[in-house]
């Protein structure tokens, strides 16, 4: 798998030369559903999928969502006590928190570009909040791994848009970061299976897709942290990870249509 900027512009010229050498791509759903609309996947509907959801599901067939990443506060614990610290992306606007916090640098796209996208749309956010997060001198960071690697060690005390997996599962039990589920609102962004047009061996990749879309299959994606999104299937993070959390805008066919929209007012608002 790759982030889906990289993963488009690495194979995008593949199937425009008549020569893919990728069989199957697993990555955000935005970024692999503009691929599907480009003419670069084929549509493959698994037997599996009458365990799914179908409101998670794809409606165009060109993506098969397996999993989902849930967004939030991650704070560290040494430097943050259980009092002070943030309920709400509205409490991250506060003074006391300029020059501590990070996210992953939303140009690119990426958890950082969703959140800027989420807190723009949300109505009791909006622009005005996100002029005075501007004001907040938040250090972007090229990854996720690097400001979460950041946060823990101390020289940040919030990752905005951290995700759940990573500061739960992921990170040792010694390191002193916590998951916070804001008040106004987390979300999630799903994950997505791709079959790609003119494989060069598209059973396999079927195959593969119908395992990892199995109860087995489903199990061992919540194992890591992961959110399966295969009815009755629960995570490592508990049966009610998802509860209060909203799709995310870009994880629609609509917020996809505005990203040039985001992208203008991201560059003006944080990079002028």
């Amino acid at each position: 798998t790759r982030r889906g900027h990289q993963q488009k512009k690495k194979s995008g010229g593949e199937p425009r030369a008549g020569r893919p050498t990728a069989d199957l791509h697993s990555c955000g759903w935005n970024g692999l559903y503009q691929f599907g609309v480009e003419g670069y996947l084929e549509k493959y509907l698994s037997p599996e999928l009458a365990y799914f959801d179908p409101s998670a599901m794809d409606k165009t067939g060109l993506t098969i969502p397996h999993s989902a990443h849930i967004y939030g506060i991650v704070i560290n614990t040494r430097h943050v006590g259980p009092e002070e610290g943030p309920r709400s992306w509205a409490d991250l606007a506060d003074p006391k928190w300029k020059g501590k916090l990070a996210i992953q640098d939303p140009r690119p796209g990426g958890g950082g570009f969703s959140w800027f996208v989420q807190t723009l749309t949300d109505p009791n956010l909006g622009e005005n909040y996100l002029r005075k997060m501007a004001q907040q001198k938040i250090f972007f960071g090229r990854t996720n791994d690097l400001v979460h690697s950041l946060l823990a060690r101390g020289e940040y005390f919030v990752h905005i848009a951290g995700t759940e997996e990573r500061a739960s599962t992921e990170t040792p039990k010694s390191a002193p970061v916590k998951f916070l589920k804001p008040r106004d609102g987390a979300f999630f962004t799903r994950i997505a299976f791709g079959l790609v047009k003119s494989a060069p061996h598209p059973n396999a990749a079927k195959l593969y897709i119908d395992f990892a879309l199995t109860e087995a299959g489903q199990k061992a994606v919540g194992d890591t942290g992961y959110l399966p999104l295969r009815k009755g299937v629960v995570s490592a993070l508990g049966p009610d990870a998802l509860q209060g959390a909203r799709v995310g805008v870009l994880q629609t066919a609509e917020g996809i249509k505005r990203e040039p929209e985001f992208n203008k007012k991201l560059k003006e608002i944080f990079f002028p």
